[in-house]
């Protein structure tokens, strides 16, 4: 369960209406798809058959996508999975960047391991993703036969992607993404569903994301805030977490909230925080700084004395120089985190819509592209 205080720290009236009218815009959009997060039947009966035939060869799966497609499953996979268990299955996570060094560890540390790799492109064309695809086939290539890879290899795309094609021509295992969301609002679709379903109940997630729909007035009411806040000049979100397992999970609403309104000079610079750590290197600024900040502080039950005291403290003492808008869960499971993914897929949405952008195109992150491919 989700509580909202959008009052306390920051001396705002909450808008109660108007949510209806912001709806309607988001679901005229063709890429609305994720406000239905529903899953055939078919797809989870193959992902869960596919999950386990992973673990009766494997013991490493490798995630190589990039954005969208890799950030969201990294997330969840940092506040679930058994990071102090060595024995457990892990997830890796390879194609976001073009370092070679990482590449050949990568690969150094996967000669010991058996292991398989989901490739995650909804273009099929995404370039990080797919020169580190041809790397790690080549280097499977000299560990297993062409039959074993056809038992190690995923690739989830678009059906009339280039990647399907050569999913269809070696007999690879295929994930459709669909056609009506986008990279970054598919967490929930096989895109996430899939790698996740090694570390955690994937149903119980989905769950707890269509229960996330009783939420959509405080989603508007977040959204409002963000606008007003943007309105004052404040610019810039600061995510606010007290556990470190949850950094990685403000790299996905990093991407969620600056490409959904990052356009037409529009909209708010996101950064993500772990407090108490960086009260040490940002505490000065957000009190007595330029009032260019506001935060938005995720916590949950089960956090210590100490942490909850630190939490209402510093809240308290921003307030006057940077407001705080407050989202608390009850308890941190799956459950729980499928609520607030679709909660903040409904705010980055809305807020979008507020400032008059498409929330659903990015049409500037083919720039950087372009000029590689150009030298490349």
């Amino acid at each position: 369960m989700l509580t909202f205080d959008f009052e306390t720290y920051t001396n705002k009236k909450i808008p109660k209406e108007g949510w209806q009218e912001i709806l309607k815009k988001v679901e005229q959009n063709s890429m609305s798809g994720f406000l239905n997060p529903f899953v055939p039947s078919s797809l989870l009966d193959q992902i869960k058959s596919k999950k386990e035939e992973i673990k009766k060869h494997s013991q490493v799966l490798v995630v190589v996508g990039a954005g969208g497609s890799f950030a969201g499953c990294r997330a969840l996979d940092s506040i679930f999975s058994s990071y102090w268990n060595p024995s457990s299955f892990s997830l890796l996570y390879a194609g976001y960047q073009l370092s070679e060094e990482y590449l050949e560890r990568l690969k150094n540390y996967l000669k010991e391991k058996e292991f398989s790799i989901n490739v995650i492109s909804k273009s099929g064309t995404t370039l990080e993703t797919n020169i580190t695809y041809q790397s790690l086939l080549a280097f499977m290539k000299t560990k297993y036969t062409e039959e074993e890879l056809k038992q190690r290899i995923f690739i989830t795309s678009d059906e009339n992607s280039k990647l399907k094609m050569e999913a269809d021509q070696n007999g690879y295992t295929f994930f459709p993404i669909p056609k009506n969301i986008g990279g970054r609002y598919s967490l929930l679709t096989a895109v996430g569903l899939f790698p996740l379903s090694l570390i955690l109940d994937i149903e119980e997630l989905l769950k707890g994301a269509q229960e996330g729909k009783q939420y959509i007035e405080e989603a508007y009411q977040y959204a409002c805030l963000r606008k007003a806040m943007y309105d004052e000049k404040r610019g810039v979100e600061n995510f606010v977490f007290y556990e470190e397992k949850f950094l990685p999970f403000g790299e996905w609403l990093k991407q969620l909230f600056s490409e959904s309104e990052g356009k037409k000079q529009r909209g708010i610079l996101p950064i993500s925080s772990l407090y108490t750590r960086d009260l040490h290197s940002l505490g000065q600024f957000l009190q007595e700084g330029n009032p260019i900040v506001f935060e938005t502080v995720i916590d949950f039950d089960g956090m210590d004395s100490l942490q909850q005291t630190a939490v209402s403290s510093v809240c308290k003492a921003h307030q006057k120089n940077t407001p705080s808008l407050r989202i608390h869960g009850t308890d941190c499971s799956v459950y729980t985190m499928g609520q607030l993914i679709y909660f903040f897929f409904l705010s980055a949405s809305f807020s979008a819509v507020l400032m008059d952008v498409d929330p659903f195109d990015q049409p500037g992150v083919e720039a950087y592209k372009e000029e590689m491919r150009n030298v490349i």
